[in-house]
């Protein structure tokens, strides 16, 4: 930077370049520095319809002529830098247009040779002039949204003088089929409008009594499900329908009054209090099923004026099925599971994917180190016990299952499996080694003996003939 350019009374601050024409220069004015305006009351007028003695009144800046835009261009020329362009424009330019304040993305515009004078393309806010007071105020520090009031008090704060509403419209831009609702408040009701069907499928008139209707919180038991009533001391619904009152005039009827189509019709009848029973009666075929409580503090479901339930649950958590009060299938508080028949998990090899192949003598390997000892569960027998390895242990040695304090039978079959399948290629090559071995013997017990019969030969030299040793050669004599 070369300097600053100064200027006292003067008429603009910008922080890089200045480009400004004036009046009657025949090119534009680039000063290629910082330009600094500053004194007590400085404005600054732009447009070719300023002119000297300006009023500005308390105007910082002023753009005066016919055509009023601002564009910020950023010349950003990649490596991953922003480089969109905006503009800020100032009502139509055509005779009759609109009159507004807009915000546009200058760069969508321009790459689709758009106009904003007569396309929406890059418009990205607009505020049309002769708009009511406060259409759009935003509460300082809380955030509120209001619109037609400036004092919001919730998030979004809509004030009107007749239907304050909102409109929820899905159009068919993106291929689905237009769909609108309204959210509407008057001083009938509250309602929620299907604008394209004309129909008001909820609605809430005012002064209703207080939680006359409740949806259950997210979490469980009672996540869904509907009160109907102010039920004293109840925050959530305790059933799928919750309905309540007090005087003695509470009823929930299911009712069909068409006899002449022969389909299947069902009630449902709460009886309270001796019983406690739903019925479901077939009135076609006489078919009568009872549900609920039991004398001997279980819930039940039989065929009405069976000698048995066909299905019990008992108070201490046990859950017993069969035929006639006869169980073929009992599930006892502590979990255990006994059936009359064979217990099959699902394994067909259309239900599965992802295969991989294991190694069964890593597995083995794997299954040496896991501890596995004798214990009962807590609420078992002082003498009734099981043995296995702890569910954490196993899940930490062969990452299987979606809970490490439980073991899948089927994850806890197919390691057995596997490690009788380790064991048998273990077998196999202890054989092999076995069979090497055997060889070696033999061939170590060949090379022995020849040893032998080399040690024998040497210790035991064959006799020489008589006088061959001791006569003396010709040369000698």
């Amino acid at each position: 930077m070369l300097g600053s350019v100064f200027f006292r009374k003067t008429f603009l601050l910008l922080p890089v370049a200045f480009l400004c024409r004036l009046p009657h220069a025949p090119a534009a004015t680039v000063i290629a520095d910082d330009v600094i305006i500053r004194d007590s009351g400085t404005s600054i007028a732009i447009g070719f319809d300023a002119f000297s003695g300006e009023n500005f009144g308390s105007d910082t800046m002023r753009l005066k002529e016919n055509n009023l835009r601002i564009h910020f261009d950023d010349t950003s020329d990649g490596g991953g830098f922003p480089a969109n362009d905006w503009r800020i424009v100032i009502n139509n330019t055509a005779q009759n247009g609109g009159e507004y304040f807009v915000i546009e993305d200058a760069t969508a515009e321009d790459s689709n040779n758009a106009n904003i004078d007569d396309s929406p393309i890059g418009n990205l806010f607009r505020v049309d002039a002769g708009n009511s007071n406060n259409a759009l105020f935003v509460e300082a520090n809380s955030g509120y949204l209001g619109l037609g009031i400036d004092n919001p008090v919730v998030d979004i704060h809509v004030v009107r003088g007749e239907d304050p509403s909102i409109r929820l419209d899905q159009d068919n831009s993106s291929g689905f089929t237009p769909q609108a609702w309204d959210v509407v408040s008057d001083d009938e009701s509250f309602s929620i409008r299907d604008a394209t069907a004309a129909t008001m499928p909820f609605l809430i008139r005012p002064d209703s009594p207080d939680r006359s209707l409740v949806v259950g919180s997210g979490a469980e038991p009672s996540s869904g499900n509907v009160l109907i009533g102010d039920r004293p001391g109840v925050t959530d619904p305790q059933a799928s329908l919750h309905v309540f009152r007090p005087n003695g005039t509470n009823k929930v009827l299911v009712e069909e009054t068409d006899t002449t189509t022969d389909v299947e019709r069902s009630t449902l009848e709460l009886k309270k209090p001796a019983g406690g029973e739903i019925r479901f009666n077939d009135a076609a075929s006489g078919k009568v099923w009872d549900v609920g409580a039991r004398a001997a503090e279980s819930w039940g479901a039989s065929v009405a004026d069976a000698a048995g339930d066909e299905f019990t649950v008992r108070k201490d958590g046990t859950v017993t099925a069969g035929a006639g009060g006869a169980p073929v299938f009992t599930l006892t508080p502590t979990g255990s599971l006994t059936i009359a028949g064979a217990f099959a998990e699902p394994s067909d090899r259309a239900l599965k994917e992802a295969f991989r192949e294991v190694d069964p003598e890593q597995i083995l390997d794997t299954l040496s180190g896991l501890r596995i000892v004798k214990w009962r569960f807590e609420e078992d027998p002082e003498d009734l016990f099981h043995i296995g390895p702890m569910a954490q242990d196993f899940r930490a040695a062969f990452a299987l299952g979606d809970d490490p304090r439980s073991i899948a039978s089927v994850d806890a079959g197919g390691i057995a499996l596997v490690a009788v399948k380790g064991i048998e290629l273990g077998a196999d090559d202890l054989d092999r080694k076995l069979d090497r071995l055997d060889t070696a013997t033999l061939s170590a017990g060949a090379k022995l003996e020849s040893i032998r019969r080399r040690l024998d030969t040497l210790e035991n030299p064959p006799p020489h003939r008589a006088g061959m040793a001791d006569e003396p050669t010709p040369d000698a004599q």
